[in-house]
């Protein structure tokens, strides 16, 4: 008997119930419309107790009462363009990610760097918004023209200036003061974090010259994890969830034109834990529960190895069978 395949279809985020979402809701941080459904109701006490498990820290009364506007938060996923945001919409202020960040880590090195990296000619001007300390545009080199990083955290601004990079702390005043300038804008892993999307999004597009590239790039809700909760998926961090549709409203609401979506293949370990939940439970037919659980673990390691899983992503084997991984990215067009 052939030992099973992945599952088709392993997709997180689907919508538990279709039931009315409070009266009270925000508006959509995307289409900035008000009607919405509720998915899941997540208390904060369990978030906090989480974060601070998960991270090692520990945030002050203040930072959590300023980002606790209830006992419980509220995703629903919008009746007009389908985000799932949460509702109240408090995101992180600068002192919660001060605080967060003693424990956490700003990744120096995302999939996303590397498929725009390889996408840009020489010669190119490129703003990144939501910079951090700049690992994407140090990524680039000398190849660009010119680089701009854009962050709220001053603190790393001597340091991109010392690699020859131009540091700014608010993307208003860039587009101000230089209108349709840029051959490409980026923003990673930055509008789950915002209460509306259009304070990054109308900006980036002015500072766009016609024909230039915005690249955008977000944790996909459809990407295959754990179960349980993600604290980092919850407010104060993330206020906001995303599939690939969202993408052409994005587009159509700023007048933009959506080029290409790229989703982030599975790890290797997330596809290897699904192979040995699969193949446990086809062995639990015929044995106990502890021996289906011992031989799944060594058939995952004789039957999947690295060349096997690179030969399965490069077909798009694990998009078709619905197995992503965690991030999406988007490219669009200002259009001439």
């Amino acid at each position: 008997m052939p030992i099973p395949t992945l599952p088709r279809r392993v997709m997180i985020g689907r919508v538990s119930g279709s039931v009315d979402a409070p009266r009270d809701i925000d508006r959509c941080p995307l289409c900035d419309h008000r009607r919405a459904h509720m998915v899941e109701i997540i208390q904060y006490d369990v978030i906090w107790a989480r974060l601070e498990d998960d991270f090692g820290v520990r945030f002050t009364p203040t930072v959590k009462s300023r980002h606790t506007p209830g006992e419980a938060t509220t995703l629903v996923e919008c009746d007009t363009c389908g985000l799932c945001y949460f509702s109240p919409l408090v995101a992180g202020d600068s002192d919660f990610y001060r605080e967060l960040m003693k424990g956490a880590h700003y990744e120096e090195d995302r999939w996303e760097f590397g498929k725009v990296a390889s996408a840009l000619p020489p010669g190119l001007t490129v703003a990144d918004l939501g910079s951090g300390s700049g690992a994407f545009l140090r990524s680039l080199g000398d190849s660009p023209a010119r680089r701009v990083a854009v962050d709220h955290n001053v603190d790393v601004a001597e340091g991109l200036r010392t690699d020859g990079i131009e540091f700014r702390s608010e993307i208003a005043s860039l587009a101000a003061e230089h209108p349709e300038t840029f051959d490409v804008v980026c923003a990673f892993q930055l509008i789950e974090h915002l209460r509306t999307i259009a304070e990054v999004v109308e900006p980036a597009r002015a500072c766009l010259r016609p024909g230039g590239s915005l690249f955008v790039s977000v944790p996909t809700r459809e990407r295959t994890r754990k179960s349980g909760l993600e604290p980092l998926d919850c407010p104060p961090h993330h206020v906001s969830r995303w599939a690939p549709a969202q993408f052409q409203v994005l587009a159509q609401r700023f007048d933009l034109r959506l080029r290409h979506v790229q989703i982030q293949p599975p790890t290797l370990s997330t596809v290897s834990e699904l192979r040995e939940r699969a193949v446990e439970r086809w062995l639990h037919v015929a044995l106990n529960a502890r021996a289906a659980h011992s031989g799944a673990r060594v058939l995952r390691k004789l039957t999947l190895r690295q060349r096997v899983y690179k030969r399965a992503v490069q077909s798009g084997r694990y998009a078709r069978d619905g197995i992503f991984g965690h991030t999406m990215l988007a490219e669009f067009e200002r259009p001439t």
